[in-house]
């Protein structure tokens, strides 16, 4: 599943980079996500409930970022595995200052799932996504606004 779009937020670049590459932060802001735990080898584990009633799964992802170029690109990659289910994929951001303030966040997703979780089809999957990425941005937005 390939998913990408842009999101315009209004705070500086620099702002948008620290919160979006914070575990701690951005964590807070992922539906589904129940906790963030930060490895001493920088990277962190997120578990993370997938789906509705019987088609749905806990995951159990391993994170880490593949790339900080502060405070203009970032990529990360994350794998897990649940009962009869696994997701692998990569994320990609880059960020831009907007001629009238503000940065723009251009985000790319390459997500594989497989098994049990798989099978509620690819555009229920990508609906699902775009609704869990629509909230993620808002809640940025509301997090740097404070």
């Amino acid at each position: 599943m390939k998913l990408q779009g842009t999101m315009d937020i209004k705070a500086d670049r620099e702002q948008v980079f620290a919160f979006l590459t914070d575990p701690d932060k951005v964590g807070g802001c992922l539906p589904k996500v129940e906790s963030i735990r930060r490895l001493p080898d920088g990277r962190f584990e997120a578990l993370a409930k997938v789906g509705k009633g019987f088609l749905s799964a806990s995951f159990k992802l391993d994170c880490a970022f593949t790339e900080l170029d502060e405070p203009n690109r970032a990529a990360i990659r994350a794998t897990g595995k649940a009962k009869g289910s696994a997701v692998d994929g990569t994320a990609r951001m880059t960020l831009r200052d907007l001629p009238s303030g503000g940065t723009a966040v251009d985000w790319t997703a390459d997500v594989t799932v497989s098994g049990l979780v798989a099978r509620v089809g690819t555009s229920r999957l990508e609906s699902a996504a775009d609704r869990m990425i629509t909230q993620t941005f808002k809640c940025v937005r509301r997090n740097l606004k404070a």
